[in-house]
């Protein structure tokens, strides 16, 4: 039962990612699915103190990176809208109870970094202007899920 329910958030998130990588949007229902299953799945682990600990750091951390972001799209000229989807902000957000605090950090940095990596090699083959932030996501989260119970 450990495993399945350390699991279940997969389900949604790929539903998710396939959405994003097509249009560039992600369900509310979806997410809404992913949340309570994340949380679910971390309240196991950590108990609610942990949970709501992650979920704190995590919303500090998205601040910050949020306002690094926002001073990045003024100082470029673009509106912030364009540099990243409210649906985004929600799905990181809706997994930092997964993550303590440290970890949170670790999995952050090294999945943006793939994935722009990824969008610089596959942005040509398949014309991607924008990078499909939560489909990257996704793998990279399902990748550390699988590792974490093989390991």
């Amino acid at each position: 039962m450990g495993t399945l329910a350390y699991l279940a958030p997969l389900l949604p998130a790929w539903v998710m990612a396939v959405t994003d990588w097509r249009e560039r949007s992600i369900g509310v229902v979806w997410l809404v699915v992913f949340s309570l299953l994340t949380v679910l799945s971390a309240r196991m682990a950590f108990g609610w103190g942990g949970v709501l600990e992650n979920v704190g750091f995590g919303m500090v951390v998205c601040l910050l990176l949020g306002g690094v972001l926002w001073t990045w799209s003024r100082w470029q000229g673009i509106p912030l809208s364009r540099a990243i989807g409210v649906g985004d902000v929600l799905f990181v957000l809706s997994f930092t109870p997964e993550f303590a605090p440290l970890s949170f950090v670790r999995f952050l940095t090294l999945s943006l970094l793939t994935i722009l990596i990824l969008w610089f090699i596959l942005g040509r083959r398949f014309h991607l202007r924008t990078v499909p932030l939560v489909s990257g996501l996704v793998l990279c989260l399902t990748c550390k899920l699988l590792i974490d119970k093989i390991l």
